[in-house]
């Protein structure tokens, strides 16, 4: 009787070493799982940062180069008038 009790004893003790081993590589994922997200999080938030950033910079370009042809125009025109006058 008391070697089938040393016999579970160890077997039990076998178990809950087993299974302590298996909560530590569950909370070393979960938390490798956390850090992971936290990143694609901010890999998205640079993105949106980014995409906005491009656009602005897009409309500043597009404003700058209306502007570049009006001025191109009127000193096109101030330049015309200049000729006709001599």
């Amino acid at each position: 009787m008391e070697l089938l009790q040393r016999d579970l004893m160890k077997s039990i003790s076998k178990k809950e070493n087993d299974l302590d081993k298996m909560q530590d590589q569950l909370e070393k994922a979960e938390k490798k799982t956390k850090e992971v997200l936290r990143g694609l999080e901010a890999a998205a938030e640079d993105r949106a940062l980014l995409s906005r950033a491009i656009s602005k910079t897009e409309e500043k370009l597009a404003k700058t180069k209306e502007d570049l042809e009006r001025n191109t125009n009127a000193t096109t025109s101030v330049t015309s008038k200049c000729v006709r006058i001599q």
